[in-house]
């Protein structure tokens, strides 16, 4: 058992109809909570696996959409320990596995890791293929999979935006990912797993099945879904009535202002929509504002840099449709309906974006309000501030953001006017903070704009025109 103080995890177990073997894992681990922390993430089971969970206090539960990847996301934002550990209903820990994880984690160079596995009772083609798994592609390739019972720091989880929410090979793709950020501990082990698929369905055909799947996603480049097909597994997707919208916002210290723009969006009073808050290292309460917001997910980003977050947070979102607002923006009443409309009418544009109204008074805010809508419908060019939309296969098309130092809006509706047109919808508009333009005066500011805009257009760099632009 571990003891207070030295290393805490948050052990996170996805179940979906796991009630024969939830209670027993559940079971198993209640010496080892506390001090470390269980959470059951249940993906909507019918069989009697909530009541199983709901008869063991020492564990959280947390219900949440179907999907691995959904619930482990899901749960591991509810976690408070700084080690993540990803541990499936059928597999049991060896009884040092913390002090294990607890060792491979001095090392500053890991990130992460899992355990060898030994398939209890195996059959016996199961013990050439344990052999393989274990010396050959854990031990040799550093390749995981969830029965591997797969630990993170959880700074890093939180980095690469968590599993990405497909229907298979979520976590061989997590472990993808997380081997560009260090070095993956193989702790010996090992972790007994229960080989009930290899019995349902004939250990000879289900060894195949895998090997095919694997092959497919390393060698052919087959999709998740299409794997998922092959493997067995339902491909859950989105209710064809409503088109989902993922809003990325980036945020850098955006305490004054984000309650504001996380209101105006209200994802938990509007269906099929997601908000992912892409954070850059902020110091103030900008995250503590995100979290306070149970619909609302919020994403460390790896580096600083408006681009990189935007980026990291549309390859989290899981709407078909992606929308980018800035955190000192709001949006207008009804403002996610007449996007969804606009995007799923029968002629729908390359890329959508607002008006825009300043949040200060005068004449000369009125009138660079004017003269921007009239520039953004004629060239074709909007910037962040006014909530950029556009089908995530045309973002993906597009490149996404490039990720310099300046003008990455500028630059991805420059692409986007490649591909087709972009429209503009008016009255009403996006409200935007003004406080850009409080440091020189507005017409100067907005002079200034328009002249870096031109400039990079010509062909100086963005890097250039930061130093331009202050």
């Amino acid at each position: 058992m571990l003891p207070a103080g030295v290393h805490l995890v948050s052990i996170v177990i996805p179940v979906l109809n796991e009630a024969a073997a939830a209670g027993a894992c559940l079971d198993r681990l209640r010496h080892w909570c506390p001090p470390n922390e269980l959470i059951v993430a249940d993906g909507g089971s019918t069989d009697g696996t909530l009541q199983e969970v709901a008869r063991r206090p020492w564990a959280t539960l947390v219900d949440c959409p179907a999907g691995r990847g959904a619930q482990m996301n899901a749960a591991a934002a509810r976690a408070r320990h700084e080690t993540l550990l990803f541990l499936h209903a059928d597999t049991t820990l060896p009884e040092d596995a913390f002090d294990a994880i607890a060792r491979a984690l001095e090392s500053p160079d890991v990130v992460g890791g899992g355990f060898l596995k030994r398939y209890d009772p195996a059959p016996p083609v199961l013990l050439a293929t344990e052999w393989l798994l274990n010396h050959v592609r854990a031990s040799l390739m550093r390749d995981l999979v969830g029965t591997n019972a797969i630990f993170v720091r959880a700074r890093d989880f939180r980095a690469l935006g968590g599993y990405r929410e497909w229907p298979l090979l979520e976590d061989v793709d997590f472990c993808d990912r997380l081997k560009r950020r260090g070095r993956l501990a193989i702790l010996p082990g090992p972790v007994r797993v229960s080989p009930r698929k290899y019995v349902k369905e004939g250990a000879w055909r289900r060894t195949w099945v895998n090997a095919r799947v694997m092959f497919g996603y390393r060698v052919l480049s087959e999709s998740p879904e299409a794997l998922a097909r092959l493997y067995g597994r339902p491909v859950r997707r989105p209710q064809a009535s409503a088109a989902s919208i993922s809003f990325v916002i980036p945020t850098l210290n955006e305490e004054k202002c984000l309650a504001r723009c996380l209101e105006s969006i209200d994802p938990a009073a509007t269906q099929g929509v997601e908000v992912i808050v892409a954070d850059g290292g902020s110091t103030d309460s900008t995250e503590q504002i995100a979290r306070q917001r149970p619909a609302v997910r919020f994403l460390a980003c790896p580096g600083r840099g408006r681009a990189l977050q935007l980026n990291a947070g549309a390859r989290l979102a899981s709407g078909s449709i992606l929308a980018f607002l800035h955190a000192d923006s709001v949006l207008p009443a009804g403002a996610v309906e007449r996007i969804r409309s606009l995007m799923t009418s029968p002629d729908p544009p390359a890329a959508g974006a607002f008006e825009i109204e300043l949040e200060a008074s005068g004449w000369r805010y009125r009138l660079i309000e004017r003269l921007s809508n009239l520039r953004n419908r004629w060239m074709q060019t909007p910037y962040g501030d006014q909530c950029l939309f556009l089908e995530r296969e045309t973002f993906l098309g597009a490149g996404g953001f490039p990720e310099q130092p300046f003008l990455e809006d500028l630059a991805l509706g420059l692409a986007l006017r490649r591909v087709g047109t972009i429209r503009f919808l008016g009255s009403p508009p996006v409200l935007t903070s003004a406080r850009r333009f409080t440091t020189l005066g507005p017409l100067v500011t907005a002079s200034r704009n328009a002249l870096i805009a031109l400039l990079y257009r010509l062909g100086v760099s963005a890097s250039t025109l930061q130093r331009l632009y202050g």
